[in-house]
């Protein structure tokens, strides 16, 4: 709850978020940069390392460059409570 985790599924790699019941995830490879991103916990956000981009948790750009948003990650919650990284879109 209300931070991110990096992980992979096959090739895929994605930030996974959890906010109560919800569940999301975005790629976690820079929409402008092929660089991997990393969780800024102290100011929730995900942040670039190779120049000053910034995402929000739902992919959204936050600051910096003008930049298209990460593409989402179709995830799921099973009845057994476990979280799946299904692919991106």
């Amino acid at each position: 709850e209300g931070h991110g985790t990096l992980v992979a599924a096959g090739a895929v790699r994605a930030f996974v978020f959890r906010k109560g019941d919800t569940v999301t995830a975005v790629s976690s490879i820079c929409s402008h940069l092929p660089c991997e991103l990393w969780w800024d916990g102290d100011r929730s956000y995900l942040a670039c390392p190779c120049h000053p981009a910034a995402f929000q948790p739902d992919g959204r750009p936050s600051q910096g460059y003008s930049l298209p948003p990460l593409n989402p990650v179709h995830v799921r919650v099973t009845d057994a409570g476990r979280v799946e990284v299904l692919g991106a879109e």
